[in-house]
């Protein structure tokens, strides 16, 4: 009996919740947006995680985990990486930004040429050139939502 009612404890404990409810988490975001030229729509999406992603996260120094990207066609023919990167903290989302401001737009393309050779595809990037890089915003993005359930136990041991 005093062993069920440990293990009820230590479940309480591990939970760290009291009661019943949906939580959701700020995600530390940095936004960037990079215009390119040379290469399609079409070809950036059919390639986006083998080569835009890898690319984008070599270029600004993270793991490509941490990168999500969204393509859209731009007036030029070409494409428009709209980028969010995870931050572990603010503190590190501002670090990042302040970071990002130092690529270049070369920085970007010999990254992305790089991406599409180790991808087997440096044929269909053999033209790009990034063409802009808006400056980086530190954003609050809204992360998963948990749902946490605590169950209480009470045992009552008779007196002997």
């Amino acid at each position: 009996m005093i062993m069920f009612q440990r293990s009820a404890l230590m479940l309480m404990l591990i939970t760290g919740a009291l009661g019943f409810g949906f939580h959701s988490m700020k995600q530390n975001l940095v936004e960037v947006s990079l215009d390119f030229e040379g290469v399609s729509v079409e070809d950036a999406e059919a390639n986006k995680e083998t080569v835009v992603v890898p690319a984008v996260a070599n270029a600004f120094g993270v793991k490509k985990e941490t990168v999500s990207v969204t393509i859209k066609a731009d007036l030029t023919g070409g494409f428009t990486a709209d980028v969010e990167i995870k931050a572990d903290s603010k503190d590190a989302a501002v670090t990042l930004a302040e970071d990002m401001k130092a690529v270049t737009p070369g920085d970007v393309t010999v990254s992305i040429q790089t991406a599409a050779t180790n991808a087997g595809v440096e044929p269909l990037f053999a033209n790009v050139g990034t063409e802009d890089i808006s400056a980086p915003e530190v954003t609050e993005g809204e992360g998963a939502t948990t749902t946490t359930t605590t169950t209480t136990t009470t045992t009552t041991t008779p007196s002997p």
